[in-house]
Parts: C-alpha cells; structure tokens; sequence
C-alpha cells in the first residue's frame, strides 16, 4: 500500500512521494492486536484492494493507533523488522503532517 497526502483521489499524482507499507505488516498488526494499547478498530477503514481516502478528521484515530504500534514494539524481531519499523515510522510522520495541514491521506492498494 502506498499513502500520500492529499485532497481527492481523483486529484492524486502517484508520481508525488508517497509512503509504503506492506499489506504483511498491517496484518502482523492485526495479529499483534492484544499486544497493542488501543482499539485498532479504525484500521478496518482501508480497503487494501482498492483506493481509500482517509479524511482528515478520520486520522487521529489511525495516529493513535500507529503511534501505539511503535510504542509497543511489536515489530521487534520481526522479519526484516528494521525496514518494517521505519516503514510505520514514517506513515506515522505522514499522518502528522497531513493533520497538521488539513490534508486528507490517500492510500492506494498494490
């Protein structure tokens, strides 16, 4: 999956710098769900077989959720767990600049 910033679908350039994650590691998530402080429950926004479009006033809920992924270290000693950690790092960056600047987050599905 790769995230940008943005305002519309329609609108998106997938030549701008976007963010990817891997669908293996948002279900590693989904796996490590107890090991996680909050309800990740909002994840179930993004359609990993299509295009979605995260409002704004939607992406605290996604921060919280990633920021409890870091925090609880669960990517530790996962399989190539260095790449996987700065990967949700930096989604977690994007997500915090596109709040901060009234975007919407734009993932579209590999």
């Amino acid at each position: 999956m790769n995230f940008y910033k943005g305002t519309k679908i329609e609108k998106l350039d997938p030549n701008d710098d976007s963010i990817y994650l891997s669908d293996e590691a948002l279900d590693y998530i989904y796996k490590m769900e107890d090991e996680i402080d909050v309800s990740i429950d909002a994840l179930d926004k993004i359609n990993r077989y299509g295009d979605t479009l995260l409002e704004n006033v939607e992406l605290r809920e996604i921060i919280e959720i990633f920021e409890s992924v870091i925090d609880s270290e669960i990517f530790e000693g996962y399989i190539d767990d260095e790449n996987t950690i700065d990967d949700v790092e930096a989604v977690l960056d994007m997500l915090l600049e596109a709040e901060e600047e009234f975007l919407n987050v734009i993932i579209l599905a590999d």
